[in-house]
C-alpha cells in the first residue's frame, strides 16, 4: 500500500531458490482409515488447510482427496456426443494475485472437452465436496496450472467414455427438501480464532472480520437461520448428483457417498445457493481459515453434518 515518491530508490534482496524436493517431517498423523483405495487422515491442530505463500513447510492438505472422477454423458441417435456432467472434487480458484478471473480448471476441462468432442459436445463441470481441496500444490502453491489439470481430466473422462455403456431407457428422479441451519453463536467457543484469520487485504482483514460480527448480528436478529435447500437428482437407479447450497467438506461429501443407497453418488457443491463453509465438526475444534467465524463461515458448529442427514435421507426413497 506504500507509494512510490519520485527520486526514491529501494534495493531489493532475493533469497536463494529453496529446493523443490519434498523434505519429510515429524508430524504426528492419526490414521483413523485404510483400504486399497483410500486412507483416511486425521490432521493435527497447526497444519495449515490451504498451502500459500511463505508456509514452505507445508507437506499435506486438511481434506481428504476424493480421486474419483464421475461422468454421465449423452449421446444423440447418430451416436454424436451432445453434453455430459463431470464430478471432480477440487476447488477451483478463479481469481488470482491481480484483477484478472477465470474460469480455472473446470473451464480448462470443458475446454478439452469441446476439444476431443466437438463444440456440439456441452459439458457441465461440478467441483464435488471441494471446501477444503485446493487445487495448489503442498510444496509450491504456484505450481497449480489449470490447463494441464484440465487435459489430465478430459483425458481421463474421454478413456472412460470409450468403455461405458449406454441406454435408452433411463428414468429421472428430483427431490429437494428445505432446511433451516442455525447460526452460529457469537460468543460461543467457536466464535473467533484470530490466529487463523485470512491474511488477504492487509490492514482491512481486521476491518473485514470485524465487520463480519456485526453484519452477523444484524443477520441473526432478523432471522436465527440460514435458509438452504438439499437437491437429488436421481438418474436410474445407480446414479445420484446431490447438490449442497456451501463449501461442503471432503470428509461430509464421503459420508454421504458412504451412506448412499445409491451406489453411484457426486456431489455438486455451491449449488442452488450459498451458505458460506460447511466444515465437519473436528475441523472446527482443529481450527482454521474456513471455520473462522466471517460471513463466509457463519454456521453452528454440525450444520454439515445436518446436511449429511437430510441428503441421505432423501437418497433412501
Amino acid at each position: 500500500s506504500y507509494r512510490v515518491k519520485r527520486g526514491e530508490q529501494f534495493e531489493v534482496t532475493l533469497p536463494a531458490p529453496a529446493p523443490a524436493r519434498p523434505q519429510g517431517q515429524a508430524i504426528p498423523l492419526n490414521v483413523v482409515y485404510e483400504d486399497a483405495e483410500l486412507i483416511v487422515v486425521m490432521k493435527p491442530a497447526g497444519l495449515v488447510v490451504h498451502p500459500a505463500p511463505g508456509n514452505p513447510e507445508i507437506i499435506c492438505q486438511q481434506g481428504v482427496i476424493d480421486p474419483r472422477l464421475g461422468t454421465i454423458a449423452v449421446k444423440d441417435a447418430a451416436g454424436v456426443m451432445r453434453g455430459m456432467i463431470v464430478s471432480f472434487t477440487c476447488h477451483p480458484t478463479e481469481q488470482g494475485g491481480n484483477t484478472s478471473i477465470s474460469a480455472d480448471w473446470p473451464g480448462e476441462t470443458a475446454r478439452f472437452i469441446k476439444r476431443a468432442f466437438g463444440d456440439q459436445c456441452v459439458p457441465l463441470i461440478v467441483n464435488g465436496a471441494f471446501g477444503d481441496i485446493s487445487p495448489a500444490g503442498p510444496l509450491n502453491p504456484n505450481t497449480h496450472d489449470m490447463v494441464d489439470m484440465g487435459r489430465a481430466l478430459a483425458n481421463q473422462i474421454a478413456g472412460n467414455l470409450r468403455e461405458a455403456a449406454f441406454t435408452d431407457e433411463l428414468t429421472l428422479t428430483v427431490a429437494a427438501r428445505d432446511v433451516k441451519l442455525p447460526y452460529r453463536d457469537l460468543d460461543c467457543p467457536h466464535r473467533r480464532t484470530h490466529q487463523w484469520r485470512q491474511r488477504f487485504g492487509g490492514e482491512y482483514a481486521e476491518q473485514y472480520y470485524e465487520s463480519s460480527i456485526v453484519k452477523l448480528r444484524e443477520k441473526i436478529a432478523a432471522r436465527p437461520y440460514a435458509p438452504a435447500q438439499i437437491q437429488t437428482i436421481r438418474l436410474g437407479a445407480d446414479h445420484a448428483m446431490v447438490a449442497i447450497p456451501g463449501e461442503f467438506f471432503s470428509c461430509l461429501g464421503f459420508e454421504i457417498k458412504k451412506r448412499s443407497a445409491v451406489p453411484h453418488t457426486w456431489i455438486a457443491g455451491a449449488a442452488n445457493g450459498m451458505v458460506g463453509y460447511l466444515p465437519d465438526r473436528l475441523s472446527h475444534d482443529l481450527g482454521g481459515y474456513e471455520t473462522t467465524l466471517a460471513l463466509s463461515s457463519k454456521l453452528a458448529v454440525g450444520a454439515g453434518e445436518t446436511l449429511v442427514e437430510t441428503a441421505v435421507e432423501m437418497l433412501q426413497g
